[in-house]
Order: structure tokens, then sequence, then C-alpha cells
């Protein structure tokens, strides 16, 4: 056939072959509209589908192949392909050798163009599973032009090009009759335009005075799982131009690269993105003698990116997990900006980008060269305290911080609850504290929060309603007097023989000095945290009648809200303050209803253990990492009016000594013996041991004291120590002097003491474990009850006693006086 038309209608060309032109055999063809689609047709020579000896004009309409095989061109052979509109779909084309010695190899998978393809908007070309056994998986050409849309997925060559392979040059034959028939068709493509363009971006490329060897790719232009030795997209011993171009998944092979292109000549005009493309060694783009880039992005490809010996680069940007490198003698790069975790090299083999070395890393934006001068930041080392490092985060162990002004350095947190082990990522911080905590180690409450009454290295949340806010208030003043007023009544009652309430009041304040620690322990352990939440909420409940009876403050309970509450500024000295006014006031009013002797002693009993915990906390110091770094010691908080160390020790020893001093000058003076406060110190003792109460004061002390120098959240197991040192000084001294007048007060002291050692040594036991890898869950939580069970079951039966002892000696007073009544009344009657 010498000239087909199709203008219109369909045409469906069905499992056909021949030696040339499976489908189509013309000298020329002209698509104005319709469809033509080929499947399953194959040649031994050339066009698996059609073959055109001069040119194929495409206006309109679509061109449709699958399934085709040839030896050169599987789908089209054609001198020209002139694509003015319309579109031309291949899929599933092959070109491989058909005929045993015979001239013509194998080459272009699909569209084998001898002179030149052009192709104008809004011109369509889509291929797709197209192999060659030798050169141009999907397309062979001298030249090709296009400003419309081209398309190539899943391109393989054995060869050179796994998607485009550009001829060394157009054949003898043809090259006259290019100039016309460029002249007559393709004017709107504005070739000599395009290279003015060129010329005005100041473009060092060689003078073309051939058209031979051109590649122009101006449209939307997309190659994805292109593959050859050499060119995985694109290969050309020519010049190679490329528009808006998107390169995806493609690779070479071969040493000598070129994943998205191999040419002599590379000039990238517009926007360009190449994603995941490797070759073992070359570039993925490479060019022979240069390499001109405006705006290039590479995200997860192999390094080099761009390999030249002559390059010029405005913008690169490289993302992802590869290392950069912009490789050339002669190389003038604008800005290369690379991606998290890398650090910025210049030298004169290239400008690059390196992974940073083991031990190191960079999250804090990947460095920027800019005319061969490297801005950005370097890689530090990892911190120390470091759970997981990766290329995308740094995570920290529980327990440790980072600040951003050292990165490098982990610091240690006080709490260890206080700091989950927090993220380094590309976006920043993550949660270096736990919700109400910040500052270096994680040891300042956030403004929402307030240091816990007893712990000052935990932060409780501050109540927002009204309603929460009295509530609150009213707790707290009730925990500071109830004790006082069960102490007061036993000054009332010291004249009488009843007093038992009294001793029961002083043996619980004492076990709950011991007992409150330990469950401070125990909530902060993470054991407890693993517990179900209803279980968490019973053990606290049973803690209540301990926190109650200590004194000090509960766990959840911050005086520095209270204040916050009325309007004045968090401090702990704000704490201190509201209970020396509460203190006093009570003091006050027992001095007025008894003396002021009484009001001393009562006062000491139950607020002098309170008053040295609150010095005691300016000793609380720490570090925020080892003294092998030459840390000093910390000593009280950031936001708080500091306490030098001697001043609080000349404090705290003043107010022992006075505290306890008093109590013997009380006891060992004649002049005091009638009041009611001496009697309440000795009464219940024997004579030898009038003085024991003072001792068990300086045991309330001592743990109070230790307690604030070594908080459980900070310092557990030293707390532990020096608590078991002294319950067990203490079960010593009454084992030994059975102070009390009472056998069964003795015996009750000395089980308490038992009780408190043995919860000491099961609190051991349990930390122990905790960081034992034989532990096994059913085992600590079996063991964190069962010391919950030794704090808080003495501290209700106790709480019990001392009720039933108040109503008894209420009730017997009650009988006294009205007995009393009614003898005076009957005196008078008989007088």
């Amino acid at each position: 056939m010498k000239h087909l038309t199709i203008d219109g209608g369909e045409v469906r060309i069905r499992q056909s072959d021949a030696m040339s032109g499976g489908a189509v055999m013309a000298a020329s063809f002209k698509m104005k509209k319709g469809l033509l689609q080929t499947q399953d047709t194959w040649a031994k020579d050339s066009g698996g589908s059609i073959h055109v000896r001069v040119q194929i004009l495409q206006l309109s309409g679509r061109i449709v192949i699958s399934n085709t095989t040839a030896t050169y061109g599987g789908a089209i052979k054609t001198s020209w392909l002139l694509q003015k509109g319309g579109s031309i779909s291949v899929s599933k084309s092959i070109a491989k050798q058909l005929r045993r010695k015979h001239l013509v190899h194998a080459n272009a998978g699909a569209l084998g163009v001898l002179g030149g393809l052009a192709q104008a908007e809004p011109g369509e070309i889509v291929i797709r599973h197209s192999f060659s056994e030798g050169d141009g998986g999907a397309l062979s050409a001298p030249m090709i032009v296009t400003h419309g849309k081209l398309s190539i997925f899943d391109s393989l060559a054995s060869g050179r090009g796994g998607g485009i392979k550009v001829e060394s040059f157009i054949r003898d034959g043809y090259l006259a009759r290019a100039k016309t028939w460029l002249g007559r068709h393709i004017a709107d493509l504005q070739i000599l335009g395009a290279r003015r363009l060129d010329d005005a971006r100041g473009i060092r490329g060689p003078s073309q005075q051939r058209i031979a060897r051109i590649t122009m790719l101006v449209g939307n232009t997309t190659f994805e799982n292109c593959r050859a030795p050499t060119g995985g997209a694109i290969s050309s011993k020519g010049t190679v131009k490329l528009g808006q171009v998107i390169f995806s998944n493609c690779s070479a092979s071969s040493i000598r690269g070129g994943a998205a292109v191999f040419a002599k000549f590379a000039h990238l005009l517009h926007s360009f993105e190449a994603r995941n493309c490797s070759t073992p060694k070359g570039g993925v783009l490479t060019a022979t003698q240069e390499l001109w880039m405006e705006n290039a992005t590479f995200r997860n490809c192999s390094s080099p990116q761009a390999a030249a010996p002559r390059m010029v680069t405005h913008r690169v940007v490289v993302t992802g997990l590869s290392e950069a490198a912009l490789v050339g003698a002669d190389r003038y790069v604008e800005a290369l900006e690379c991606d998290n975790g890398f650090e910025g090299y210049v030298d004169e083999y290239g400008t690059s980008c390196r992974r940073c070395a083991n031990g190191y890393f960079q999250l804090q934006g990947g460095p920027k060269i800019v005319n061969g001068t490297i801005d950005g930041n370097l890689c530090v080392k990892v911190p120390q305290q470091t759970r997981e490092a990766s290329a995308d985060k740094v995570r920290l162990r529980r327990g440790y911080m980072v600040e951003d002004s050292n990165i490098s350095l982990s610091l240690h947190c006080p709490n260890e609850m206080a700091c989950p082990g927090g993220r380094i990522t590309t976006s920043g911080f993550s949660k270096m504290c736990e919700t109400g905590y910040q500052g270096p180690g994680c040891v300042n409450c956030a403004q929402t929060h307030g240091r816990g009454s007893g712990d000052p290295f935990t932060c409780s949340r501050c109540a927002t309603s009204t309603f929460r806010k009295a509530a609150e208030w009213t707790i707290y003043i009730f925990e500071q007097t109830v004790v006082f007023a069960i102490s007061a009544s036993g000054v009332i009652f010291a004249g009488e023989q009843s007093y038992e309430s009294t001793i029961y009041s002083n043996q619980l304040m004492s076990y709950v000095m011991v007992s409150l620690p330990v469950l401070r322990q125990l909530q902060n352990s993470k054991s407890f945290k693993t517990m179900a939440f209803y279980v968490q909420e019973i053990i606290e409940a049973f803690s209540i009648p301990v926190d109650v009876a200590n004194g000090i403050g509960s766990e959840g309970q911050s005086a520095e809200c209270l204040l916050d509450y009325v309007g004045i500024s968090k401090t702990l000295y704000g704490g201190d303050a509201i209970f020396l006014m509460l203190a006093l006031s009570l003091m006050f009013l027992l001095s007025v209803m008894v003396d002021l002797w009484s009001a001393i002693v009562v006062a000491g009993n139950c607020y002098l253990p309170r008053l040295c915990f609150a010095l005691g906390r300016h000793l609380a110091c720490y570090r925020l990492h080892s003294e092998a770094h030459g840390q000093k010691l910390h000593c009280g908080f950031e936001k708080d009016v500091g306490m030098p160390m001697p001043v609080a020790i000349v404090l705290l020893g003043i107010t022992f000594v006075g505290g306890a001093g008093s109590w013997l000058w009380l006891i060992r003076g004649e002049e005091h013996t009638s009041s009611p406060g001496v009697a309440y110190l000795t009464q219940p003792y024997k004579k030898e041991c009038q003085s024991w109460e003072v001792t068990v004061l300086v045991r309330k002390v001592l743990l109070a004291v230790v307690c604030a120098v070594y908080p459980s959240s900070f310092n557990a197991v030293m707390q532990l120590q020096l608590i078991g040192t002294i319950v067990l000084v203490s079960l010593v001294m009454t084992m030994q002097n059975s102070p009390y007048v009472s056998e069964e007060h003795n015996r009750t002291e000395a089980r308490l003491l038992i009780l408190a050692m043995l919860m000491v040594l099961f609190t051991f036991c349990f930390h122990a474990n905790e960081h034992s890898w034989t532990r096994t869950e059913g085992t600590q939580r079996s063991t964190l009850v069962f010391i919950v069970l030794l704090a808080t079951g003495p501290a209700v039966v106790m709480s019990v006693r001392i009720v039933v002892a108040l109503v008894r000696e209420f009730m017997e007073l009650y009988q006294e006086k009205n007995a009393s009544q009614k003898t005076e009344s009957d005196e008078t009657d008989v007088t």
C-alpha cells in the first residue's frame, strides 16, 4: 500500500504477521481521527505491527498496539513520526533477533524511527512493558522532539537506553529530507526558539550544526521502571535537553552509570525529579562532556547523583537515605541541599553530602552548600543514653533527656518517671518531659502544675474548677489539723488515767513515717504503672490513712497549687509559709485552752518533722550527668530562691536541737511538772524511761530528713538504706528497754517496728527484681500487693484503735463528769 489514511471509524487487526509490518505496511500513513487497534502481531524484520517507509503523521485519533514482536521496532518502524494530536499507546512489545545471520539487529522495543520523532501538544505517547534485546527498550531514533506527553513504563534493554536510545547519526539518505520535513510539519514546535531560550539561560553547550543526535523532551515526560546496562532511561551520544521530566525507579547496571540519563551533553531546562534511581558506580545523570541543571530533585537515589567533566548547577536537592555527590573537575554548584543525617563536603573531586559516621547523627536540618561554602548543622555525637538511633530519629532511655543547646549530652532526670525517654526527630524534640514537667532534668513544674508537698521532684496538676480548689484547701487543712487534734486530746487527758489514744497516735505517726516513702516508691515503679487502673485506684485509696497520719503531705497534693488558687506565686517557701501559719494558729489556740508548754509539746510532736523536712529539701542535691564529666551538684530548684547548703544545715540543726531540747528541758525541769504537756511526754513511760518520747521524736525527725534529702522519686535505694538503719536501731533499743508502762504497748511498738523492717526488706527485694531479666509480672505484682498491705494494714488497724480509744475516753470523761455532778448534788441535798 502506497498511502494509508484513516479518517474516522475503527480498524482492528488481530493475530497477523509478515516479513515487515505485521499488521500495516505502507509508504506513508496519515491518522486524522478514529481508531487503529492491533493485537498479537509480529514481523521477522521490522515493524511488529506497523511499518511505514517514509512518515507517519497523526493529527488526532488513537493508535493502540499490544502484544507485538519484531527484530527492529517491536511495534512501529518508520523514517519520520510526527504527532500533532491524538494518542499512541503501545503495550507488551518486544524487539528480538528473529532471523539469524541478518544485517538488522534487535533494536527499539516499541518505536523504531530512522529519521526523527516530533510531537506537538496535545499529542500523547504511552509505552508500557517493552523490551529490546539490543538498544532502546522503548524508543530508538536519532532525533526526538516532544512538546506533548511522553510516558514510558516498565521498559528494559539489554544494551543501551532502557527507555530511549538516541542513534549515533541520521542516515545520509534521510538528512536532506529531514530539513524539508521539519520546516513543513513542525514549525509550531519552535526548535530554534527553544535554542535561543537556552542561550538566554546561559547554557554553555556546543553549537549544534547538525540535526543529528538531538533529544528535546520539553513536554510532560515520565520514565518509570526503566532499566539497561547503560542509560537506564535515556542513552544518547549527542545532546539531551529535558523540560519537565520525572524519572522513577530507573537503574543502570554497568559502572558507566546513567540510571536516568547517559549522554554527551545533558541540559535540564526546567524542574527535574528522580526517585529511587540507582546505579552501582556511575552517576544517576552522567554526561561525558557537559551537564547543566536548573532545578533538580533526587529522592532516594544512589550517589553520585550527577557526574560530568564540566558541570553547571543552580539548585539541587537530595533527600532520602542516600548520600549526595555532584562529581566533576570543572563544576559550578550554586546550591546543593541535603537531607538530615548528612554533612557537607567540598573538595577537588566534587561537592557532596556524606552520611554521619557511626555514633554521630544530625537531625536539625540538612546541610546546604552555596557557592562552595558549607552552611547548616554538623553531625554531632549520639547522646550517651540512647535507646535507639536511626537516620530519622534518636530515642533516649527512660530517665534521660537532652536540651537543644547540647543534644549530644544526655541529662539524667532526678525523677526517672518525669522523663519518658524523649525522641529527637526531623521535626524537633518530642516529649522530653512528662506532662507538667519542664527544664533541665525535668526538675521544674509547668505553669499548670505545682511541686508535690511530700516530694519536691514530683509535680501535681493544679485544679481549675472552684469546687476542686475549695476541696483541696479543705483536705489540706484537715490533714494538718486532725493529727494535731488527736495529740491535743492526749494533753487534755494527760491528767486522767486514760491516755491510750495518745499512745496509739504517736505509734501510728512513727509507723507511717516509714510506710509513706515505701508507698511512694511503689507508685513510681514500672510494675505499678502497668497494673490495671482500678487496681491503682484501690492501692491509692488504701494509702489515704497513711497520708493523713503522716502530716507532711500526700503524693498528689501540692501546697504550691493552694497558693496559686489565692493569687500568690508558686514557690516552695510559699507552701512552707502556709504550713507555718496554720501550725502557729493551732499552737496559739491550744496555749489559750491549756498552756504554752502544752502547745509547744503538741506542735513539736506533730510539726517538728514537717519543719525539718522543709529545710531538708534544700539539701536534696543531684547531678544531671555523671561525676566523671565534672558535673557539679545542683541544690535547690530554678524557680525558687536558693538557700546555700551551709545555711540550710545550720537552720536544720537549730530547729532540730531547739525542738528536741525544749522537750528535754520540760521533762527535767521541776517547775514545769504541773503542765499537762509534761504529763503527756512522761506519763506513758516507766520512770527510768521518762525521756523516751524524745527518742521517738528524734526517730521521726531523722526519717523526715532522710525523705527530704533522698526523695523516693530520686534516690530510692539510699532512702531505703537509711530508713532501714533507723528502724533497726529503734527496734533494738525498744526490745532492750521496753519503755512503756503497759506491756501491751511495748508489744505493739515492737510489732510495728518489726513490720516496718519487713516492709523495708521486701521493698529492697522488689527493687532488685524490678531490673532483673528473671523477673515475672506475677511475682512483682504479688510482692507489690504484699508490701502495700504491710504499709497500710497496720495504719488502718491503728487508726481504728485510736478512734475506739477516743470514743471510750470521751465516754469515761462524760460518765465521770456526770458522777461528779451527782455527788455534788447529793451533798447539797444533805446539807
